[in-house]
């Protein structure tokens, strides 16, 4: 269920937040954390040995790499020059003495531009993770990004299993926002910019104007998920939309 915190501290804070989710049973994750050719791509020596000690490798490799692509889509909205490099964010979790995954891991992402706190949620049949930075940079503590995921539905009149998976994760979060806002879903729609560089971060509108939120989507094969939160932590979730229409 989505994590619905919606008490927020007075002081006016612009956030950035980002998410990831893998779907570890879908045939090209599996295996892959017995793969070193693989591993050597994307994760760092420090990460590769934790996997290779660790008694869910699968696991704890695809959370390694979904706090990668969290901590990037992060740091990709305050600086849109940063590179994803994934051997140059380095991944730090705080249970990994336990050698095993446990369901819940914070953490820390470092990358050439600054850092970014994590939380990575690793389940039977997916990881994903969530993560959060002001707009100067500074780690903030993702515990108040407000959250959710779910599996992927058939979409009616959608023939491309890309655009289905994103088209859940855009209504999976409406549903949400919608919900803890009191305001009407039909009225609300995530759209993603195009330019010659490929697509900008997702954009929230309600009722045609930019809604005061920052958003993340991801879906990968069976799953979507999404995580977002008011720019200014002085308002509610109620308050960063207009009044519904009487």
């Amino acid at each position: 269920m989505p994590r619905a915190n919606t008490d927020f501290e007075a002081a006016p804070c612009r956030w950035r937040v980002g998410n990831d989710i893998v779907d570890i049973k879908a045939p090209p994750a599996r295996g892959r954390g017995a793969d070193l050719r693989f591993m050597k791509k994307i994760l760092t020596s420090e990460e590769i040995l934790a996997v290779q000690g660790s008694q869910q490798p699968d696991a704890l490799l695809w959370g390694f790499w979904a706090a990668k692509e969290t901590a990037f889509k992060v740091r990709v909205k305050i600086d849109p020059k940063t590179v994803f490099s994934p051997r140059q964010f380095q991944v730090m979790l705080y249970f990994l003495h336990f050698r095993h995954p446990s369901t819940f891991s914070p953490g820390r992402v470092d990358t050439p531009g600054g850092s970014v706190s994590v939380r990575i949620f690793f389940d039977d049949d997916h990881v994903r993770c969530i993560g959060a930075a002001t707009d100067a940079g500074e780690a903030a503590d993702p515990d108040r990004v407000l959250h959710g995921w779910g599996a992927i539905g058939g979409a009616k009149g959608i023939s491309s299993e890309s655009l289905r998976e994103s088209a859940a994760a855009r209504q999976m979060a409406i549903r949400h926002i919608a919900r803890l806002t009191g305001r009407n879903a039909e009225e609300m729609a995530i759209t993603r910019q195009r330019s010659s560089v490929g697509a900008a971060p997702p954009v929230l509108y309600y009722r045609g104007e930019k809604a005061p939120l920052d958003i993340s989507l991801s879906h990968d094969e069976r799953f979507a998920a999404y995580a977002f939160m008011p720019q200014d932590l002085s308002q509610s979730m109620a308050q960063t939309l207009p009044p519904q229409a009487v």
